[in-house]
């Protein structure tokens, strides 16, 4: 038996977190309201679409260090990028430091 989701706002709970963005707050309240049996997937899922990309963007496409940042094994990092079917991509911005 599930427990009944209220519109009123919960009350704050202080941490030193820093307060999840809006979209991924979103996102959850949906899945919750849509009575998700599956969130913590479902929302891992969605923050490894936003931030897998992210980062091997800021690591030039290298999955060794994007793995040991995330703190993950490569295989992991390799395994979620096909899962979520995301190409690694990165600019060069080697060009703009011939100066």
């Amino acid at each position: 038996m599930r427990p009944e989701l209220t519109t009123e706002p919960a009350p704050a709970v202080s941490s030193d977190a820093a307060p999840a963005p809006p979209g991924l707050v979103e996102f959850i309240r949906r899945r919750l309201a849509a009575s998700s049996e599956a969130l913590h997937e479902e929302a891992h899922r969605e923050l490894d679409r936003i931030l897998l990309p992210l980062e091997m963007e800021h690591i030039r496409g290298n999955q060794f260090q994007a793995a040991m940042i995330l703190g993950v094994a490569r295989q992991i990092l390799r395994r979620r990028l096909r899962e979520l079917q995301i190409t690694p991509r990165f600019s060069d911005d080697s060009a703009d430091d011939s100066d």
